[in-house]
């Protein structure tokens, strides 16, 4: 795309309008830099889904233009897409995070065999780094997961600032608080504009510190005798310690379970990001030994997903693992939108089993990682963009966030509500869209690593709304007869026993519609496919108010010159 003097441009192509996949395009000139990769995942009505990533048409087609990824924090929305993202980019291009989200990128790039074809750079706070026309500075930000950070990217066009999810944490965990006297001096050297983290603009105060979860686990702990499954996101680090310490003071031993929160407690244990005093981490093989009193257990499956080790618990299929009645499951995350459904599904049925269950909202056992009003309106005020750009949250979050600053006394035309796959050019002058690019959501099936899209899922849907109904007819092109009964197969859908009237009428429609074809015209077959299959939805859609998907199985007789056999013909003069 043409480029101007003066401007840089910003586009998202996930992560605007949406809570999920992460990954926005800083530009100038003929380079570009890209910040975060994340994926999210699939809601209830994405039938055989296991992932949803961003579509990386745009940033592969930059080829060597791109010149960097700057990742903000380690959550899987944020770096979950990078294999997908770094498969097909040619050349691929160097990554630069944190150390503890570097060592979880690399620990994901190994499991795809990308780690020895892409350079990780580890940064730290305050560092300085030229990428290009890009002079890239990081600045520590609290959230629900250590070495987070937000960007500043200076061009020649000016300053644009990218908070990444952060909230103002008074009193966290490791001691590291957000970095306010650096983004406050930034703020007045100049930002010409921010993009920000909306998520929680819609929720009135402040977010609550995350050291304020070990005392609610405290509560819950000291008055439960039976064993305690804690169930939080595999990435969130100061959450596991907090439960380990807690297990600590109530004399229960500690097991890991789920694969991604043995993946991340090895990387932030060996990093010195999590503590665990000696002997406390046991297998599951050893809590067998043990009272319930000294169980606890640190599961995957917050979001409810499906193949995560608390669904298969509560379905009673993990191998390890029985549920009993005075278990107690403490949900110590909160749902992301679209997951309630299936975290509900779980839910009855650790009720069912005879367990217990507690949410994030009770008793204070999760905080959220993300800014509430309070907190956005100190941010921005330390920052002083002259344009801002809401992110990482829903069209109603970002309309919210808008109205906020418009209080603060920011104008209509510096607060811009961008979509996933509009460009925006930014110069001294404002904010304008400068055309779109592809974007959207590609949909990964994990273990067969097919890629669909979204024609594949709406007719997934199709299909189990209204089902499938298959006609199969044999059909002997040189005398233009039926060789065969006319079948039909149904799936979701009315069978012939329970509507014979229904399928009396459709058989004489495809009688009727195969005689108006001359059979031995291969054309003319194709259009009596066509025509057949959008003639049945018609009829059912129309007399029966029934849109299920009609796909038909037509068989010609291959003509071999000697007598064939042949089924009960139906004839018909023509």
């Amino acid at each position: 795309m043409a480029q101007k003097d003066g401007v840089f441009y910003y586009t998202p192509i996930g992560g605007t309008g949406e809570i999920g996949k992460n990954c926005t395009l800083i530009e100038y000139g003929d380079e570009a830099v890209m910040i975060d990769c994340g994926l999210s995942f699939p809601d209830y009505r994405m039938f055989g889904v296991d992932i949803v990533v961003p579509d990386f048409t745009y940033p592969w087609n930059l080829g060597g233009r791109l010149k960097a990824i700057l990742i903000t924090h380690g959550h899987e929305d944020h770096i979950g897409a990078l294999p997908y993202f770094l498969r097909k980019a040619n050349p691929k291009p160097p990554i630069y995070a944190t150390r503890l989200t570097r060592a979880m990128i690399h620990s994901k790039l190994q499991e795809w065999d990308l780690h020895t074809e892409v350079e990780l750079i580890e940064i730290a706070p305050g560092e300085e780094h030229w990428i290009g026309p890009f002079r890239v500075n990081s600045y520590r930000v609290t959230h629900s997961i250590p070495d987070s950070v937000s960007y500043s990217i200076t061009t020649p066009a000016g300053t644009f600032f990218f908070s990444g999810d952060f909230k103002l944490d008074p009193n966290p965990i490791d001691g590291h608080f957000t970095e306010m006297e650096r983004i406050a001096a930034l703020g007045r050297e100049g930002v010409l504009a921010a993009a920000i983290d909306v998520t929680r603009s819609d929720r009135p105060g402040t977010t609550p510190s995350e050291s304020t979860v070990g005392p609610a686990l405290e509560e819950v702990f000291r008055g439960h005798r039976g064993r305690i499954f804690t169930t939080t996101f595999a990435s969130n680090v100061h959450r596991v310690q907090q439960i380990i310490n807690v297990s600590e003071k109530y004399r229960r031993k500690v097991a890991i379970v789920g694969r991604s929160m043995i993946k991340n407690f090895n990387i932030a244990k060996s990093l010195g990001y999590v503590e665990a005093p000696p002997g406390i981490i046991v297998s599951l093989d050893e809590l067998d030994s043990l009272p319930d009193e000294q169980v606890s257990i640190i599961i995957t499956g917050s979001q409810g997903e499906p193949l995560s080790a608390l669904a298969r618990v509560a379905r009673g299929e993990h191998r390890d693992i029985k549920l009993r009645k005075g278990d107690l499951v403490i949900f110590s995350a909160s749902p992301i939108p679209g997951n309630e459904l299936a975290i509900y599904r779980v839910v009855d049925r650790l009720y069912e089993m005879g367990s217990d269950v507690i949410f994030g909202d009770e008793y204070g056992v999760h905080v959220s990682g993300h800014a509430a009003q309070e907190d956005l309106r100190a941010f921005v005020n330390l920052i002083q963009p002259r344009f801002i750009l809401p992110q990482h949250g829903d069209y109603r979050h970002q309309m919210r966030f808008k109205k906020l600053v418009q209080q603060m006394g920011w104008q209509e035309e510096q607060v811009a509500i961008v979509k996933n796959g509009q460009r925006w050019e930014v110069s001294a002058t404002g904010l304008r869209k400068a055309g779109t690019v592809p974007s959207g959501a590609v949909y990964i099936h994990v273990e067969s690593g097919g890629d669909l899209g979204a024609r594949h899922i709406e007719e997934r849907q199709e299909l189990a709304e209204a089902g499938v109904l298959v006609v199969s007819v044999a059909l002997d092109p040189r005398r233009g007869l039926i060789t065969s009964e006319i079948e039909f197969q149904a799936r979701g859908f009315f069978t012939e026993e329970e509507r014979p009237d229904l399928y009396q009428r459709l058989r004489s429609r495809v009688e009727d519609l195969i005689y108006r074809y001359d059979l031995g015209d291969p054309n003319q077959r194709d259009e009596l496919r066509l025509n057949l299959e959008q003639e049945l939805r018609g009829m059912l859609r129309e007399e029966y108010g029934l849109e299920p998907e009609v796909i038909s199985a037509l068989s010609y007789l291959v003509p071999t010159g000697r007598p064939h056999h042949q089924v009960p013909t139906t004839q018909r003069g023509r």
